[in-house]
């Protein structure tokens, strides 16, 4: 089995352990370039999807490996992005090791556009320190999260970035010793950061032949199907096809109101159960600088003739089922849901990959979400013209890269 799920969330489960916390380094990479090349790449069919696989994969494999190589861990990606967790306890690795690091990604990044010509991508990386809590949540299905105060530093940290810049928050900045150049932000608490002179471009050759699968695998425990079947469908974690362009109903819900891993739990819980019944794929929980948000698709990696309609019946029945714990405590949620064209299929390397969307429409629901009110449900154009539902039009919400405004509507 390919490593499609993260190592240290299996051997918890193993034990029997559901939450805890440790201190770790947390590096956030947030990568641009890949959008606009899936757009292009799609008019070229079943060979631009095999362009669009081998590039991501040039990409990203010798990134994450040098991240495992190093210590690190890889809980999800977020289309081009991605977090690399280092532990203090385990990875035994200092802020100086985390900063070379990320300026040897800078290096990599910097270069690959000489391998590939359709390639310009352009990096951001924020970096930090601090607590990092971990827990399984679900009850027929399962989920995992990671959050805490050193996952939101590297994510805010990275937003103040501008391209092939690295950012470090004061919890990081504090941990560096005083050789380190770096230049304070304003009147934020945050460092631009330039690399120790004696950080050389070494690790990247020992990570591309270990993506390349050529020598030097990092070594992993065997991931158990008994295991990550309770966390992923089986046409997920037995995926072993050429990545595609198809049809995908995005749907991003954005939360709020669930301080602790209990109340967690039962918020996702009904998530997970409807996402099963209705048969779309829940791709992760994730925290970073939009607060708390559920991912998962209709269409993909199984289809439906009427995977737009489930889409919609999925956040009815969610409504409807969450409204009990809505009464008694704080939760509250809005979501966007888009349909459009994507590319499908794992992004990563070796040491940790994940099934994933890639493309325009995708980025478009997130937005739909973060424009959205507590309560709302924002939907595209292509979502309202569903039959079976009823929507009101909210206005036009620009959005980088595309000329016109998008049509959004709600629920």
């Amino acid at each position: 089995m390919k490593n499609i799920f993260p190592h240290f969330i299996q051997e918890k489960h193993l034990r029997g352990e559901e939450n805890g916390a440790f201190e770790a380094y947390t590096m956030f990479i947030d990568l641009s370039g890949f959008t606009r090349m899936t757009e292009a790449l799609m008019k070229r069919g079943n060979d631009g999807a095999e362009r669009l696989s081998n590039i991501l994969n040039g990409v990203f494999a010798p990134m994450v490996s040098l991240v495992y190589r190093r210590g690190g861990s890889i809980p999800y990606f977020a289309g081009d992005a991605f977090t690399a967790i280092f532990s203090k306890e385990d990875s035994q690795i200092d802020a100086v090791g985390v900063l070379a690091t990320a300026q040897e990604q800078m290096l990599f990044l910097s270069k690959v556009t000489k391998e590939f010509e359709e390639v310009e991508i352009r990096a951001k990386i924020g970096l930090s320190f601090g607590r990092v809590e971990w827990g399984i949540v679900g009850e027929n299905y399962k989920s995992y999260y990671y959050r805490g105060e050193a996952i939101d530093g590297c994510a805010f940290s990275q937003k103040y970035a501008e391209e092939n810049q690295i950012i470090a928050d004061q919890n990081f900045f504090d941990k560096l010793p005083n050789i380190i150049t770096a230049e304070q932000i304003s009147d934020k608490k945050y460092y631009l950061l330039e690399s120790p002179e004696d950080v050389q471009n070494t690790g990247f050759e020992a990570a591309v032949a270990s993506s390349n699968g050529r020598e030097g695998k990092n070594i992993l425990p065997e991931l158990k199907e008994e295991v990550v079947s309770k966390f992923l469908p089986e046409p997920v974690y037995n995926f072993n096809q050429q990545g595609e362009f198809r049809r995908v109903i995005s749907v991003f819900v954005s939360f709020k109101g669930v301080p602790n891993h209990d109340s967690l739990n039962d918020f996702t819980s009904v998530i997970l159960d409807q996402f099963n019944y209705f048969s779309g794929y829940f791709k992760e929980v994730d925290f970073g600088d939009k607060g708390g948000v559920l991912l998962g698709f209709f269409g993909a990696p199984v289809s439906f003739e009427n995977n737009v309609e489930r889409a919609l019946e999925f956040v009815d029945s969610v409504k409807e089922d969450l409204a009990p714990i809505q009464e008694k405590t704080d939760l509250q949620f809005k979501v966007g849901i888009t349909a459009g064209v994507a590319y499908t299929g794992l992004v990563g390397g070796n040491e940790r990959s994940q099934y994933a969307a890639v493309g325009n429409r995708v980025n478009i629901a997130a937005r739909l979400m973060s424009k959205a009110q507590w309560g709302e449900v924002l939907v595209d154009e292509d979502i309202q013209k569903s039959r079976f539902f009823k929507f009101k039009h909210q206005g036009d919400i620009p959005y980088k890269g595309l000329a016109e405004p998008i049509p959004t509507y709600k629920l």
